[in-house]
């Protein structure tokens, strides 16, 4: 069993042994927000040097040319994705706001929560500056071997460190179950189905329509090339399993170097897409359930983007933290995560596809002329 399969497993196993706890055990809380500080801290500390160790090993990897080709198009790939889910969730909290009748209220924001959110983007970029200058640097390049094999060392333990996933559900779960009242049920309920109604249309009208007019990929192959993704990335949960699928479908669509469309798809899986975003609705759809007026929403969806570098489960917490949402806001979040972070990933594999075979497609050209 994979690394995926097997964390899968545990934390739907962590669930039934927190469900048992809490009946047979009424009333011991287990220390649980202790052990769930420690063990995010733990998953932020590994997440930093992986980032920064990926990205700058992928991009040693690409010749000055395609870097200076790549620059632009992976720019403007990120506006148009952006700004497409932004326009989404403020279109969401618009709906949502009608049927709200709390009284508008401002909410406090806070830099003391934001922790390794801000570090993440930082070193990434000094990934990209650093690997850019190894390219321009021929004296540095035979530095490249050394980066490649301390990457693959740093991707191991990275997958080790997340099998500690499933205690953190058992604790989060925990903590849920403790809290849980009729309130937060509906709450619960309501988000899934948006989340589910947000997944349906990116993948059935908004990606379509969109490969259509930046790739020239009609409905039909749109399907056949996204579904092995969409299948894997859902039975897996995370879209870090997608990878040598959407490689594989890259190049059955364009052909050319597999080793280059490997190297785009470690580098595009680094950065927050589609899905990730759309962890988005829940401080979202929290902001109008607290009344938060338009101006607390732009602000969540204008930094919020940021903080998706690091995985959801840090990153929204962080989040709420520091927009100062309630604390069970971040307890029900991370339950109801388990349910929706798959649906998430796979429009976040679909993201990453359409933004590979973007930039193959550039770079292929590039090597032609």
């Amino acid at each position: 069993m994979n690394r995926y399969a097997l964390t899968q497993v545990l934390s739907l196993s962590s669930c039934s042994l927190a469900l048992f706890v809490w009946y047979f055990f009424p009333g011991h809380d287990l220390y649980a927000d202790q052990f769930v500080e420690i063990i995010l801290s733990t998953l932020q500390l590994a997440i930093v040097p992986n980032a920064f160790l990926a990205i700058l090993s992928a991009i040693v990897s690409l010749t000055k040319k395609q870097l200076k080709a790549l620059s632009t198009r992976f720019v403007s790939t990120v506006f148009l994705l952006w700004g497409m889910v932004t326009l989404l969730l403020l279109i969401l909290w618009g709906m949502l706001s009608i049927y709200s009748d709390k009284p508008t209220v401002l909410a406090t924001f806070s830099v003391k929560h934001l922790g390794v959110t801000i570090l993440i983007p930082a070193v990434m970029l000094l990934a990209i500056i650093l690997g850019v200058v190894i390219n321009l640097a021929p004296s540095f390049r035979r530095f490249i071997p050394v980066i490649r094999r301390i990457q693959s060392y740093s991707a191991i333990l990275f997958d080790y460190i997340f099998l500690i996933i499933p205690l953190l559900v058992f604790f989060v779960f925990s903590k849920f179950l403790t809290i849980a009242s009729f309130e937060h049920s509906m709450m619960a309920l309501s988000y899934f189905l948006l989340s589910l109604s947000f997944v349906s249309t990116i993948l059935v009208l908004v990606f379509p329509m969109i490969y259509r007019l930046f790739l020239g990929t009609s409905y039909a192959r749109y399907f056949k090339l996204a579904s092995p993704v969409c299948l894997i990335t859902f039975l897996a949960g995370d879209s870090i399993a997608a990878i040598p699928l959407i490689t594989h479908a890259v190049e059955q669509e364009q052909g050319g170097d597999l080793n280059i469309s490997r190297i785009l798809t470690v580098v595009a899986i680094c950065f927050p897409w589609v899905g990730e975003l759309a962890n988005l609705i829940f401080p979202i759809y929290s902001a109008t359930l607290e009344g938060f007026g338009f101006s607390t929403v732009l602000s969540i969806v204008s930094v919020g983007p940021f903080f998706m570098f690091t995985d959801p489960y840090i990153s929204i917490p962080t989040l709420l933290g520091a927009f100062s949402f309630p604390e069970n806001y971040k307890v029900t979040y991370l339950t109801l995560a388990l349910l929706t972070d798959h649906m998430f990933e796979v429009c976040e594999s679909a993201a990453v596809l359409f933004v590979v075979l973007r930039l193959k497609s550039l770079v292929d050209r590039t090597a032609t002329q």
